[in-house]
């Protein structure tokens, strides 16, 4: 039970962080396009990025997910006790290191 809780939870999150990332703080797209000096010249830049300590967090966030889909696919849908015991250890070890546990 409580596994299905931290998949289910690592699912929503990873759902609005995808969302979050494709827009800033004011709800705009992250690229902007600017005229440059003639009409037809376009120059892009990027916008404001998602904190890089927060997207390294979110990206061990999915490879974690992903390794729940493979090993439960290894377990034959359901995971074996030693493997949720190690994802367990993962994401303890990821929260005290990112500081959200």
């Amino acid at each position: 039970m409580r596994l299905q809780i931290l998949a289910l939870s690592l699912a929503g999150l990873l759902a609005s962080a995808g969302a979050a990332a494709a827009q800033d703080s004011n709800g705009y797209p992250n690229q902007v396009t600017i005229p440059g000096d003639s009409g037809n010249n376009h120059q892009s830049y990027p916008g404001p990025r998602i904190p890089e300590r927060r997207y390294r967090y979110l990206m061990r966030l999915e490879t974690l997910r992903e390794r729940v889909i493979r090993w439960k696919a290894q377990d034959g849908g359901q995971l074996s006790a030693e493997h949720a015991a190690n994802l367990q250890r993962q994401l303890d070890k990821l929260n005290r290191i990112y500081g959200t546990g």
